[in-house]
């Protein structure tokens, strides 16, 4: 695959890239697909994100994990209850 040159441009409020349809199809992107943007010393890595369904056993650990560290919370609010921080 060869380098490609794109210009920034104006993304309705926001600015963004396109990419070549070759290079999105190589790596089975395509519109709506999520990416990963991760700053490397050579510049940003733009790669497919990867999503884990929480049915899967290791979505599974995750919700676990998750409800594990917000318990309280996730009580407080199954009760209907707010606790307000104090400023």
């Amino acid at each position: 695959m060869t380098q490609t040159l794109r210009q920034i441009t104006t993304v309705g409020n926001s600015l963004g890239i396109t990419l070549p349809r070759e290079m999105l199809g190589s790596y089975g992107l395509e519109k709506g697909a999520l990416v990963e943007l991760r700053p490397t010393p050579e510049g940003v890595l733009i790669q497919p994100a990867r999503v884990v369904s929480a049915l899967s056993p290791e979505g599974k650990a995750a919700v676990k994990g998750i409800v594990r560290r917000y318990r309280r919370a996730f009580d407080a609010l199954a009760k209907g209850e707010r606790k307000i921080a104090e400023r």
